[in-house]
C-alpha cells in the first residue's frame, strides 16, 4: 500500500497485516478518514474491541491533550473517558458504554485540523513507545490503580476552566498509550 503524503511527512511506517499489532497512527488516519460518513461513538467503539479500553483512552484525550484553544469539547470528552475509569476500577477488560453515548454522533471532517498534529504527536510516541514491563500492564491491581487515575484526571479535564484540560488529558493519553502497547514504563 502506498503512504499518503502525510503519512510521509510524518514518518509512519506501513500498517502490519496483523490487527492486533495495528499502529495507533493508522487507526487514526482509519477513524478520521475525510470521506468517511457521520458516525456514532459506538460503531468506532466496536470497530477497536480488539483493541480494548486503551483506544477510546487515547482517542477521547488526544484532542484535549493538543495545546489548541477548543472551548467546550473536553468537558463532553471527559464522560467516556470517565466510564472507561470506572471499569478499569471495576476489573472489565472490554469497553462498555451507555446507550446515550453509544448513539452520539461525529463527523470525521470535522477533525481534519486536529488530524495532522494527533498524527503528529502519535508518530514520536510510537518511536520511544514499545513492549516492556509487560506483568504491570496485566495486573489487576495496577489496572485498578490505572482507573482510579484516569477517574481523577477526566474529572479535571471536564472542568469548565481554560487552560487546565492539556496537563490531565495529556495524562490520560499516555496511560492509554501504555496500554495499547503493552508499556509499563
Amino acid at each position: 500500500m502506498a503512504q499518503t503524503p502525510l503519512e510521509t511527512h510524518l514518518d509512519i511506517s506501513a500498517p502490519t497485516e496483523d490487527q492486533q499489532s495495528a499502529k495507533l497512527s493508522h487507526i487514526l488516519l482509519q477513524i478520521f478518514d475525510p470521506n468517511r460518513p457521520p458516525t456514532a461513538i459506538g460503531t468506532v467503539a466496536d470497530e477497536l474491541e480488539h483493541h480494548g479500553m486503551a483506544i477510546i483512552l487515547i482517542l477521547f484525550s488526544l484532542p484535549s491533550a493538543l495545546p489548541v484553544p477548543a472551548p467546550g469539547y473536553s468537558t463532553i470528552l471527559s464522560v467516556p473517558l470517565l466510564i472507561i475509569g470506572v471499569s478499569l476500577i471495576l476489573g472489565k477488560e472490554s469497553i462498555w458504554l451507555p446507550e446515550r453515548v453509544r448513539t452520539k454522533t461525529f463527523d470525521p471532517a470535522d477533525f481534519q485540523k486536529l488530524k495532522f498534529l494527533m498524527l503528529r504527536m502519535v508518530a514520536r510516541i510510537e518511536r520511544i513507545c514499545r513492549p516492556r514491563l509487560r506483568w504491570l500492564i496485566t495486573s489487576k491491581s495496577f489496572s485498578r490503580v490505572l482507573g482510579v487515575i484516569v477517574c481523577l484526571l477526566a474529572f479535571f479535564m471536564a472542568l469548565p476552566i481554560p487552560g487546565t484540560n492539556t496537563l490531565p488529558a495529556g495524562g490520560i493519553f499516555l496511560i492509554g498509550f501504555g496500554l495499547l502497547e503493552s508499556d509499563g514504563l
